[in-house]
């Protein structure tokens, strides 16, 4: 008789977002092909291969990185226009 796990299964597009928010992802601008054990461990738990799940993860950080980009912007319209006013 087989038992189910009580716990419950993620999905591949959270693990990717889980390692963007919560590992080291420099290795992301280094162009000789590492990657993260992290990263090797989704992939082979989803059935991907490496370079997949690297490039899906390498969308959701460059996407953060030009939200932030855009925030910091933001901020520095703010500033400005406050210290416009004074």
């Amino acid at each position: 008789m087989t038992t189910r796990s009580r716990h419950r299964v993620g999905k591949y597009r959270t693990a990717i977002l889980w390692i963007a928010l919560n590992d080291d992802t420099e290795w992301l601008d280094e162009p000789n092909g590492t990657f993260s054990v992290s990263l090797a461990l989704v992939a082979d738990i989803f059935g991907r291969s490496v370079e997949e799940a690297t490039a899906d993860l390498r969308r959701v950080v460059n996407r953060d990185r030009k939200a932030q980009e855009g925030l910091q912007q933001a901020r520095e319209t703010v500033r400005r226009s406050l210290e416009n006013q004074s």
